[in-house]
């Protein structure tokens, strides 16, 4: 197995505790984020940074097809903000 790549699409803290608990098994974590509904564009920005401190290595993005104009910017900002690996 190369990574897990966990469901964190609720911007809620049992999110975390989820990537919390798969990094524990010491493979490599992805978040799986989106910019969807019901996510709300402003709570995206702490969500990283928190699945970020929980341990996750990246994040998936959930769907960059689906997404509005201003929802494929935000998700462009996340995967800029997970990839620079550091919570803001």
């Amino acid at each position: 197995m190369d990574r897990l790549l966990v469901p964190a699409w609720p911007t809620e803290s049992p999110s975390a505790a989820a990537i919390s608990a798969a990094a524990a098994t010491g493979v490599p974590v992805d978040a799986y984020v989106t910019v969807l509904p019901p996510a709300r564009p402003d709570d995206l920005p702490a969500h990283v940074d928190r699945l970020l401190a929980a341990g996750a290595s990246g994040i998936a993005l959930y769907h960059l097809g689906l997404a509005p104009s201003g929802g494929q910017a935000t998700l462009a900002a996340l995967a800029t903000r997970a990839h620079e690996g550091q919570p803001a």
